[in-house]
C-alpha cells in the first residue's frame, strides 16, 4: 500500500501542477489589423490569403466586411455534391451506328415440386371442417381448407381423391393424390 502511495502522490503532483501556476500556452500575440498583411500579399476575394497565421481569438471585422463583399458566382459545379458529374456522352453518327444485338429474354426458373403427400383423412365430427394428413420426410402434418402447413404451403382444396396445394413463396399450385400404403 506505501508503495502505492509513494507513485500516486508524484504522478497526481505532475499531472495536476500545471492547473495552479503556470499555463501552457504561450502568450498571445496582438490582433493583426489589415496594415499588418505583407505588401507582397495579393489582395484578392479569397480570405485565407490576407489572414495571419495566429491563434487570436479576437473579433476580426475586417475579414467579416471582406467576406460580405464577396459574391458567389457560379462556376458550372454543384456545391451539394462531392463528385463531378460524367462526362457527356459523345453522340454516334446515325451511319456508323450498328444495329442493336437483341438482348436475350431470361426464363423463370420452374418452381420446385411440392414435396408434401396426402395420406388421408383425419375422422372428425359432422359440423367440423375436413382434415387431411400430409407428410413431409419424417414430419406429420393435420390440416384443414386454408391452412398453411411448414411456413410455406397452403391448403387451397380438398377433394375425396386428391388435393390442391399451393406454394406461397413460388405461387404454384399442384394436385397432389392420394397415397396407398
Amino acid at each position: 500500500m506505501v508503495i502505492l502511495l509513494a507513485l500516486a502522490v508524484p504522478l497526481a503532483i505532475y499531472e495536476f501542477g500545471g492547473m495552479f501556476g503556470t499555463s501552457a500556452a504561450g502568450p498571445v500575440a496582438a490582433p493583426a489589423t489589415s496594415a499588418s498583411v505583407p505588401a507582397g500579399a495579393k489582395k484578392t476575394g479569397n480570405i485565407a490569403s490576407s489572414q495571419p497565421n495566429t491563434l487570436d481569438p479576437t473579433l476580426r471585422t475586417d475579414i467579416l466586411d471582406e467576406s460580405r463583399r464577396t459574391k458567389y458566382e457560379a462556376g458550372g459545379r454543384n456545391i451539394f455534391r462531392m463528385e463531378e458529374p460524367p462526362p457527356p456522352k459523345p453522340i454516334a453518327d446515325v451511319r456508323t451506328m450498328a444495329a442493336p444485338t437483341p438482348t436475350p429474354v431470361p426464363t423463370p426458373t420452374p418452381a420446385p415440386p411440392i414435396p408434401l403427400k396426402f395420406n388421408g383423412f383425419a375422422t372428425s365430427r359432422p359440423n367440423e371442417p375436413k382434415r387431411i394428413f400430409l407428410i413431409e420426410n419424417d414430419s406429420v402434418y393435420v390440416a384443414k381448407q386454408g391452412d398453411i402447413v411448414d411456413r410455406r404451403y397452403r391448403v387451397v382444396q380438398i377433394q375425396p381423391t386428391s388435393v390442391t396445394i399451393e406454394d406461397v413463396l413460388y405461387n404454384n399450385k399442384q394436385n397432389i393424390p392420394l397415397t396407398a400404403k
